[in-house]
């Protein structure tokens, strides 16, 4: 059903069974409605990749999780040798099962945006990107 409701455009969405529930699970410990947690992760996703829509130099810090032990850390090696030219540096931690690799990023938007598109081909492998703005 769409249509438009005091300023806001509905829409319908399917997503996975079992993300639905911890959906609902979260819009009833946080006393709201999923529309409202919906909303907010979109606006987050927008403000985590629209630097992406242009091109433009900038900087920032992407992270990766994943287990070890499942070919990760190899992949991991080469995302470093292939962008090197933007990976100002990394650094890897060890958090129970899982390895963190942190880097800082600095160059080409689209190049960064290659980077991101890469890391997350891998499914077993949680990648966030976090732009840095300039404080004025």
């Amino acid at each position: 059903m769409e249509g438009e409701i005091m300023g806001k455009k509905r829409f319908g969405i399917s997503i996975d069974e079992g993300l639905a529930d911890k959906l609902d699970k979260l819009s009833k410990a946080l006393s709201t409605d999923r529309s409202a947690i919906v909303e907010d992760a979109i606006r987050g996703v927008i403000a985590e990749h629209s630097h992406y829509l242009y091109e433009h130099e900038c900087k920032g810090i992407m992270i990766l999780v994943y287990s070890e032990g499942k070919g990760c850390s190899v992949f991991v090696r080469q995302l470093i040798e292939d962008f090197k030219d933007i990976i100002q540096f990394s650094s890897h931690y060890h958090t129970g099962n899982n390895c963190t690799e942190v880097f800082f990023i600095a160059g080409n938007s689209l190049r960064i945006r290659d980077l991101h598109s890469e890391a997350k081909k891998r499914k077993d492998i949680s990648v966030r990107y976090l732009p840095i703005s300039e404080i004025r």
